[in-house]
């Protein structure tokens, strides 16, 4: 017999971790979003801080010129939860976090809307606004491995 847990929690701090833009010639710049002329890398790192209850997810995005190694856009964008009782989902035999693989994604769909929100505001001010926005994804591509859960049988 399975045990349903409910887990509470809520957003304590959104924000940029760090925005950075590199200028290409206009020529360049024209022809960077047509024609997959451009690579997107995404990436997350999840972080549990016990003491604070908290879990802390940093979304990464980069777009680079396809074939160049320089990055055009970089980004990294963060949310904090607070998540009600964290100790009590720690399970000291296994040093990890007994918490539903749906769960983490939910944490990872509601972080990556708030990096899709950071990295537009921040484009604004640049020659990338309206042209570079970040695309939806199916949260469970940011789930490090290390934190994905066989399924179990039934």
């Amino acid at each position: 017999m399975s045990k349903e847990i409910k887990i509470g929690y809520r957003i304590l701090k959104i924000h940029t971790k760090s925005f950075s833009v590199n200028d290409i010639p206009e020529e360049q710049f024209n022809s960077l979003f047509n024609n997959g002329n451009s690579i997107l890398n995404i990436g997350s790192n999840i972080n549990f801080d016990k003491d604070k209850s908290t879990i802390t997810i940093d979304i990464q995005t980069s777009l680079t010129k396809k074939g160049g190694n320089k990055q055009i856009v970089s980004h990294s964008g963060r949310t904090v939860f607070l998540i009600n009782e964290l100790k009590k989902l720690f399970n000291s035999k296994e040093n990890s976090y007994d918490l539903p693989n749906n769960f983490l994604l939910q944490l990872l769909g509601i972080s990556f809307s708030h990096s899709r929100a950071l990295l537009s505001t921040e484009l604004q001010s640049t020659a990338y606004a309206d042209k570079f926005i970040l695309p939806v994804v199916n949260p469970s591509i940011l789930l490090p491995k290390n934190l994905q859960q066989p399924k179990r049988e039934k």
